[in-house]
């Protein structure tokens, strides 16, 4: 998850998330399309200002907890491989 622009987020598939009060959450757009068919429908619109999905009802706190859990920031390639995995 990234907060600001989608231009500071890491991901090529970058979507601002803009909240009332002008608070924004930048997330990768793929990760939102696939972890939801709700999300997923959304997405596939033409959104009102491209690359930014207004969510002015929604609570950002709530977001940022979701997108912590779906978003695999703390994901390091180099850690996860099959060196010290068993067999069954």
């Amino acid at each position: 998850m990234c907060e600001g622009s989608a231009s500071s987020c890491e991901s090529a598939c970058a979507l601002t998330l803009e909240f009332s009060g002008g608070k924004t959450l930048t997330a990768p757009r793929c990760t939102l399309s696939e972890a939801s068919p709700v999300l997923r429908n959304v997405l596939s619109l033409a959104l009102a200002i491209p690359g930014v999905l207004a969510l002015h009802d929604d609570d950002p706190e709530a977001w940022e907890d979701v997108l912590r859990a779906i978003v695999p920031k703390d994901f390091i390639p180099d850690l996860v491989n099959w060196v010290g995995m068993r067999a069954p």
